[in-house]
């Protein structure tokens, strides 16, 4: 316990809870409070930089949630999108 300690000390066995933590994480990566999925379906000419400015988030969140590992997309392509509901 470290009630009174200020200080952890090199070879101090800690217990951390991690109770939930899986249910937290993904929802922090995937959403906030009060916000909904949507998908954008790619035109011709679209970038992950235009999209990520009509819907107000990241060009990095838009990779992570449709699983892109490049910018690269296509005409006709469907990204699921988190927007403020």
């Amino acid at each position: 316990k470290l009630a009174r300690a200020k200080y952890i000390r090199p070879g101090q066995i800690l217990q951390i809870p991690t109770d939930g933590y899986d249910i937290y994480r993904k929802m922090a990566l995937t959403k906030s409070a009060g916000s909904k999925q949507v998908y954008h379906t790619v035109r011709s000419g679209d970038t992950l930089s235009e999209i990520a400015l009509i819907y107000r988030t990241s060009v990095k969140k838009i990779k992570k949630w449709n699983g892109l590992r490049s910018d690269r997309i296509y005409p006709g392509q469907k990204l699921k999108i988190w927007t403020k509901a």
